[in-house]
């Protein structure tokens, strides 16, 4: 049995679990079209903090949330999380630090409706579309440092858009009715309406702008297709202590997991086990609940 520290994808595109193991953090590779099981065994517990790259236990090991909050204060305000560039007084030199090296700016579509600006370091490639589960993304300006890069992901986030999608606005959008031409067209066309915004009052944000911004789609990377081909009602389930789920991995998509069992497909937020301790031992495929099944959403 093992505590989950938290869920991620890699530099394959594969995602995974970092699980907390006595005194130290190991990873745990789920593998497309594979079995993967998951027994709830003991509540949520802190499982301390990351700072410069070094894990640190949580000494109090507080039960019931994710981290506690004496974690959180040793823990700090990162500047690449909470940057927004014009809050650089904020942080200190080493913190900014973090932020000298070549960002990209994005523009991240979940559904025809719900659209994001955000920013990422060069040096994850695409990582952060995967990891937050983006649909579609198209790249509208690159090669700048963070702060500029923050400066102006702010100036576009104030015209209107969001620079933040919460999971339970995704979770309903796993499977957005739309198709990579019409996806691209979109993001476009908001691209020449946003960008003249974000370079108004700083000429210098021109010569970073992508003058034929890059589309991707990142369907094939989460195994959608196969997801789509199963004909299955598909369940959105959480998991308690005591629960249990099994089935074959056959779509992930940002923080949700979709597993088929013998009568239906199961999404799980894969986030929300953080803290929990899991037994991964092969099971039987299907889903014990203590209250039976929620409704399905399709």
């Amino acid at each position: 049995m093992s505590r989950i520290y938290e869920f991620r994808w890699n530099a394959d595109f594969m995602p995974y679990f970092r699980l907390l193991q006595k005194d130290r953090l190991e990873e745990k590779t789920l593998l497309f079209g594979k079995n993967l099981s998951l027994k709830v065994e003991k509540g949520r517990c802190c499982t301390g903090y990351e700072k410069r790259g070094e894990w640190h236990p949580c000494v109090q090991k507080t039960e019931g949330v994710k981290k506690c909050e004496d974690c959180k204060h040793k823990e700090g305000m990162s500047a690449i999380q909470y940057c927004d560039g014009f809050n650089t007084s904020l942080f200190g030199a080493d913190e900014l630090e973090a932020l000298s090296k070549p960002h990209y700016l994005y523009f991240a579509l979940f559904d025809r409706n719900l659209i994001k600006v955000g920013v990422s370091t060069a040096s994850r490639g695409f990582l952060r579309q995967i990891e937050q589960g983006a649909h579609f993304t198209l790249v509208i300006a690159e090669g700048m440092w963070g702060v500029p890069a923050r400066q102006m992901e702010t100036m576009i986030s104030r015209s209107g858009m969001v620079d933040k999608v919460q999971g339970s606005q995704k979770k309903d959008l796993v499977f957005p009715n739309l198709s990579s031409e019409e996806g691209e067209s979109i993001l476009q066309k908001l691209a020449k309406e946003k960008l003249p915004l974000a370079t108004a009052h700083r000429n210098d944000f021109q010569q970073f702008i992508s003058e034929h911004p890059k589309f991707y789609s990142w369907e094939k990377e989460y195994h959608l297709s196969e997801a789509k081909s199963v004909v299955k009602p598909l369940q959105d389930v959480s998991l308690k202590v005591g629960e249990s789920l099994s089935g074959k991995l056959i779509s992930a998509k940002g923080p949700f997991l979709i597993l088929e069992t013998d009568r239906e497909k199961i999404l799980i937020d894969a986030k929300n086990l953080k803290g929990y301790e899991i037994d991964f031992s092969e099971r039987l495929v299907g889903l014990e609940k203590e209250s039976g099944f929620q409704g399905a959403m399709f």
